[in-house]
C-alpha cells in the first residue's frame, strides 16, 4: 500500500424511520384536517374563513410537525465513523467520541452481544436485539466500543466490521472475530442502555457552559 496515499471511509448514521411508516403516520396525522375538509364541501360552513383556517391546519400542521419531530429526532442522534490509513474516529452528536491511531493497535476483537428489554406481561415475551462490539488491544490500549449504542443498524455495523477487517488486512493488524454472542444484557424499563454516552454528553455540555462564563 502506498504510504502517501491516504485511505478513507465515513459511515453515518441513518434514520431510523422507514418510508412506508412516514406516508402511514402522516396519512393518520391529516385526518383532522380530512374531516374539516368533508364537512366543508357537504355542510353549508357557518363561518366560511374559520372552516378553512381549521381545515388548513388540520391538513398541514400535523405533518410539519411530524417532520420537524424525525428531523430533530436524527439531527440530536447524528453519529459518524471515520477511518483511515492512520486513525479510526468515533463521533457522536458531532462530537470526537474517540480516536485511536492505527500504529497503537494490535489486535481488534469482535464479538456479539445481546440485550433485552423485559415485558410488562407474562403473555408477551421479551423484545431481544443483537449488535457487535469491537475491543482494541495494544501495548496500552484497551478501548472497547459498542457500535450498537451510536445507533448503528445491524446491517450498517456488518458494513463497518468489514471496512475494518479490508483495513486491518493492508496495515497488518490481526483480526479476532468471536462468532459467538456474549450472554444476554438485562435491560430495566428506566435503565441507560449505554451510560458512557449521556456521560460524555454531559461532559460536552458542561465544557461549553464553563467556556461560555468565562
Amino acid at each position: 500500500m502506498e504510504k502517501n496515499k491516504e485511505l478513507k471511509e465515513i459511515f453515518k448514521v441513518s434514520s431510523s424511520q422507514k418510508w412506508y411508516k412516514f406516508i402511514i403516520y402522516a396519512l393518520v396525522l391529516v385526518l383532522p384536517g380530512l374531516s374539516f375538509f368533508i364537512l366543508f364541501i357537504y355542510i353549508p360552513p357557518i363561518n366560511l374563513s374559520l372552516t378553512f383556517s381549521l381545515t388548513f391546519v388540520g391538513l398541514l400542521l400535523p405533518p410539519f410537525i411530524y417532520i420537524i419531530f424525525i428531523w430533530f429526532k436524527d439531527w440530536k442522534r447524528k453519529s459518524k465513523l471515520v477511518v483511515t490509513n492512520v486513525k479510526i474516529e468515533f463521533h457522536w452528536l458531532n462530537y470526537l467520541f474517540l480516536q485511536i491511531n492505527w500504529s497503537d493497535i494490535n489486535t481488534i476483537k469482535i464479538f456479539g452481544e445481546r440485550w433485552k428489554y423485559p415485558s410488562h406481561s407474562a403473555r408477551i415475551p421479551p423484545i431481544i436485539y443483537s449488535g457487535f462490539t469491537l475491543q482494541f488491544i495494544g501495548p496500552s490500549l484497551n478501548k472497547t466500543v459498542r457500535l450498537w449504542c451510536f445507533p448503528y443498524k445491524y446491517k450498517k455495523q456488518g458494513m463497518i466490521i468489514s471496512s475494518l477487517i479490508q483495513f486491518c488486512e493492508k496495515l497488518d493488524i490481526e483480526i479476532d472475530i468471536d462468532e459467538s454472542e456474549r450472554e444476554i444484557i438485562i435491560v430495566k424499563p428506566n435503565e441507560i442502555l449505554c451510560p458512557e454516552f449521556q456521560n460524555f454528553y454531559d461532559k460536552q455540555k458542561n465544557s461549553q457552559s464553563n467556556e461560555s462564563n468565562l
